[in-house]
C-alpha cells in the first residue's frame, strides 16, 4: 500500500471504484483527516486526451470546491503524481444510501421524505451556483449518524459523464440517469431531478424503477417504459406520492419539476397534496382513442381538439345566420340529405320484399283464443357492492420488516390501513431471527392487532488467535492477499479458521501455504526461502 500521496499520509484504504482507490489519509500541515479519491491515468477516463482531462478536472474541482453547504462533501485539494490523479475531500463516516437500500431496512415514509428534502436542499444549492451533479445515485449519498445527508462527488461527475460518453462507454449501470443523459443530449438541472425521482421510488418501494441485467435493457426502460406506481407495490402509501414520483421521473423534461425547490415543496406537503384536476379526470389512452375514432365517423366537420364542445341550444335560441352560410356548404348539405333519403327508401323496400307473408290460422269451433302473456318487467340492475376495508396494527420486539400478502409494508410498529376485508398473510422479517408468518382476518371498520416477540438465535462468537511468521532470509508477508509487513512479524488478532499466507522476495521462490489459526493460541509459522 502507498504510504503517501502528495503531502498526505495514507492511513488505510476505504473503498475501490471503477477508476481507482479511495483512501483515508491525514493532512500533516493542519492535522486534519481527509478522504482521497484517486483516478489511474490508464483508466478509460483519460483514453482520449489525458492532459486536457486533467486540466478540466482541476477546473471542475476548483468550481465544486467553492460550494459550502452542510449537505455537500467539501473538496479541499486536487493534484497528480506517479500515474495517479487525486482529489482530496472532507472525510465523513456513515453508510451510503445504496447499502441501506440493499439491506432492505427501508426507512419509513416520513424518514424517507426527510432524507430526500435534505438532498433537495444540497442539490438545489449547487444548482443556484451553476453546478449540475449529473451522477446522483444512492452510492453518492452518505447518511451520517443515521439522520444527516452528505452528497458526494461534485465536480467529478461532470468530467466522468462527458468524457466517458466521448469514448463510447457508460461507467457502471445507468439506473439513475435521465433519458436525455443516456441519449447523450444536452442536460440541465432537471436531469438531477429525474435521478432524485428514481431514488425516491427505490426508497418507497425497495425496488429499482428501471431494473435490468444489462445496460441495454436498463437504457431501453428509461427511454420507453413507465415504472409500476409505488402505491401498487406498497398499498399503504398515499396517492400523492405516486403523483410526485411520476412527475419527477417524467420522460418529457418540460413536464418534470422545473427546480429542486418546486420538487421539495410537494415533498414537504405530501400528506395534504392534492393532485391536479386534469390528472384525476384523465381518461385511459385506449378510451381516448375510441372517442377520437367515433368523432371522426360522425357527419359534419369535427370540432377542434382545443375547443370545448358547446351545449346545443334550442332552435328558437339560434341567431339567424343565413347570410354567413356559403352556397358551397348549402349545396353540400342538400346532397347529403338526398343521399340519406335514397338510402332510407331503399332499405324500406328491401325490408318489405324480404318480409314473409302473415299466415292466418282458422280457429276451431269451441276453442278459446290463445292467452296473451302478461308483460314481464325487466329485472332491476343490481347495484355494485361497495368495497369494505379494515386495518391491522402490527408490533414486534425487536423491530422487524412487515410483509402483507408478500408486499413490503414498512417496519414495526405500524398500522396498515385500507386493507380489504378477509384473510391476509402477515410475515415479519429480521436478519437475526427466523422469519415469522401468521394469518389475520380483517373485518370491516375494525383494527386487528398482531404482535410477536422474536427468540434470539444462539450465535457462536468468533474466536481470535495470534499468528507469528518468521522466514529466513526475510520476506514480505501477505495474509489473505493483503500485505501486512516483513518477517519476522506477529499479528495479534487473527480470526480463527483457515488463512492463506504468502511470502515473497526478489530473487527467491515465492512461498504459499494455508494455516489454520486456533482461537486463544499462539500459532507459529517458520519458513525458509529458496533462491530461484
Amino acid at each position: 500500500m502507498t504510504d503517501k500521496i502528495g503531502r498526505y499520509e495514507i492511513i488505510k484504504t476505504i473503498g475501490q471504484g471503477a477508476m481507482g482507490l479511495v483512501y483515508k489519509a491525514k493532512d500533516p500541515a493542519i492535522d486534519r483527516t481527509v478522504a482521497i479519491k484517486t483516478i489511474r491515468e490508464d483508466s478509460n477516463l483519460f483514453a482520449k486526451d489525458a492532459e486536457e482531462v486533467k486540466k478540466r478536472f482541476r477546473r471542475e474541482a476548483q468550481v465544486a470546491g467553492r460550494l459550502s453547504h452542510p449537505g455537500i462533501v467539501t473538496i479541499y485539494d486536487v493534484g497528480g503524481e506517479g500515474g495517479l490523479f487525486y482529489i482530496v475531500m472532507e472525510y465523513v463516516e456513515g453508510d451510503t444510501l445504496d447499502k441501506i437500500v440493499d439491506s432492505k431496512h427501508l426507512p419509513d415514509v416520513d424518514k424517507t421524505i426527510d432524507l430526500m428534502l435534505q438532498v433537495c436542499d444540497a442539490i438545489g444549492y449547487a444548482h443556484k451556483n451553476g453546478i449540475i451533479h449529473r451522477d446522483i445515485k444512492p452510492a453518492n449519498i452518505m447518511i451520517v449518524d443515521k439522520r444527516y445527508v452528505k452528497v458526494m462527488d461534485f465536480g467529478i461527475a461532470r468530467i466522468a459523464s462527458s468524457d466517458m460518453t466521448q469514448v463510447g462507454k457508460i461507467m457502471g449501470t445507468p439506473n439513475y440517469m435521465s433519458p436525455e443523459q443516456v441519449m447523450g443530449a444536452k442536460v440541465d438541472n432537471r436531469t438531477d431531478i429525474f435521478s432524485m425521482g428514481v431514488i425516491l421510488y427505490e426508497l418507497l418501494t425497495g425496488e429499482k424503477a428501471f431494473p435490468g441485467e444489462s445496460i441495454t435493457t436498463v437504457i431501453y426502460r428509461i427511454l420507453h417504459e413507465h415504472p409500476t406506481p409505488p402505491r401498487s407495490l406498497r398499498f399503504q402509501l398515499p396517492s400523492s406520492l405516486d403523483y410526485i414520483v411520476s412527475k419527477a421521473m417524467s420522460k418529457e423534461i418540460e413536464k418534470r419539476y422545473q427546480s429542486m425547490e418546486e420538487f421539495a415543496k410537494d415533498l414537504r406537503n405530501y400528506k395534504s397534496l392534492e393532485q391536479p384536476k386534469e390528472l384525476k379526470t384523465a381518461k385511459p389512452e385506449a378510451e381516448a382513442e375510441a372517442e377520437d375514432t367515433l368523432s371522426m365517423s360522425t357527419m359534419g366537420n369535427a370540432p377542434s381538439a382545443e375547443k370545448k364542445a358547446e351545449p346545443k341550444k334550442p332552435e328558437s335560441a339560434k341567431p339567424f345566420r343565413q347570410k354567413e352560410i356559403s352556397k358551397q356548404s348549402s349545396t353540400g348539405y342538400m346532397i347529403m340529405g338526398a343521399l340519406i333519403l335514397v338510402i332510407l327508401v331503399g332499405a324500406g323496400l328491401f325490408y318489405l320484399k324480404s318480409r314473409p307473408s302473415p299466415v292466418v290460422k282458422e280457429e276451431k269451433k269451441g276453442t278459446q283464443p290463445a292467452a296473451v302473456p302478461e308483460k314481464v318487467e325487466p329485472p332491476k340492475p343490481v347495484e355494485p357492492i361497495a368495497a369494505k376495508y379494515g386495518s391491522i396494527m402490527v408490533r414486534s420486539r425487536p423491530k422487524a420488516r412487515i410483509f402483507i400478502d408478500g408486499k413490503p409494508a414498512g417496519t414495526t410498529p405500524n398500522e396498515i390501513t385500507n386493507l380489504p376485508v378477509g384473510e391476509h398473510n402477515i410475515m415479519l422479517k429480521h436478519d437475526d431471527f427466523p422469519e415469522w408468518i401468521t394469518q389475520v382476518n380483517v373485518e370491516e371498520n375494525k383494527a386487528a392487532e398482531v404482535g410477536h416477540s422474536f427468540i434470539k438465535k444462539e450465535v457462536k462468537k468468533a474466536g481470535f488467535g495470534a499468528l507469528m511468521i518468521n522466514a529466513q532470509p526475510w520476506g514480505v508477508v501477505y495474509l489473505d492477499d493483503k500485505e501486512i509487513g516483513s518477517t519476522p512479524i506477529t499479528v495479534p488478532n487473527v480470526l480463527e479458521g483457515l488463512h492463506r499466507v504468502r511470502v515473497v522476495r526478489d530473487g527467491f521462490k515465492e512461498l504459499k501455504m494455508d494455516i489454520k489459526v486456533m482461537p486463544g493460541k499462539k500459532n507459529n509459522l517458520s519458513l525458509k526461502l529458496e533462491k530461484k
